[in-house]
């Protein structure tokens, strides 16, 4: 059980996109994707003085001004490394036990969903959680071996057993161990390290490429 006043929420993002030009500041629902996820986290359980945008250029720091959201703020070193954990996530400096992160590149996320996944992460002992997808489906290899224990004999993937499939919208860990350790969530090599939470398929809709932006926009419009 933890304190959710001993909880960092961080929306971190950056410029500089290589495959959607100025992705988190081009109009999106009327502003843009930064600000539609600075507006949904905002309208959550999260208390607003736990709340930061780590950011580092003056385009998405008018964003967070604009929200009315705390500022980290995100050194040019942090936004171009691609390996150390704790260059990347630089505000494991801030006094806090643990943090909750959200990505800014998911406009479908709920305010519902975000509260269950803080209130599962609060009320469990895991030192860290990441929010993932239930499915089934048909799996293989990279040498195209059939990974899927089967069951049925028409290849019906009701008759599968369920796997899991990370959903990249919500990252829970222990800042000690990101201090320590560079260990995001968990260590991956144990079960529940870091635990999951299932979260709705619907809204794990992560925009990397300019036609996910422009299908999520027209969502909006």
């Amino acid at each position: 059980m933890k304190n959710i006043n001993d909880i960092l929420f961080i929306v971190q993002a950056r410029e500089g996109s290589t495959r959607i030009s100025d992705k988190m500041t081009r109009p999106f629902n009327g502003i843009n994707l930064f600000r539609h996820c600075l507006r949904t986290v905002k309208s959550t359980i999260i208390p607003k003085t736990q709340l930061y945008a780590s950011v580092g250029e003056q385009n998405l720091i008018k964003c967070a001004e604009l929200e009315g959201v705390q500022i980290y703020n995100r050194s040019l070193e942090s936004a171009k490394e691609s390996s150390d954990l704790r260059l990347i996530f630089e505000w494991n400096k801030l006094d806090y036990d643990y943090y909750i992160l959200i990505n800014a590149c998911c406009p479908f996320i709920s305010p519902e969903t975000i509260n269950k996944f803080i209130n599962s992460f609060v009320s469990s002992d895991y030192m860290g959680m990441m929010s993932v997808l239930k499915k089934k489906n048909i799996l293989w290899d990279a040498q195209k071996n059939y990974l899927n224990k089967r069951v049925g004999e028409d290849f019906q993937t009701q008759t599968l057993p369920h796997y899991y499939e990370a959903a990249h919208c919500l990252y829970a860990g222990s800042m000690e161990r990101l201090r320590n350790e560079g260990v995001h969530m968990g260590t991956f090599s144990e079960p529940n390290d870091p635990a999951t939470y299932v979260i709705p398929e619907s809204e794990a809709f992560d925009i990397d490429e300019l036609w996910q932006f422009e299908l999520a926009e027209k969502r909006f419009s």
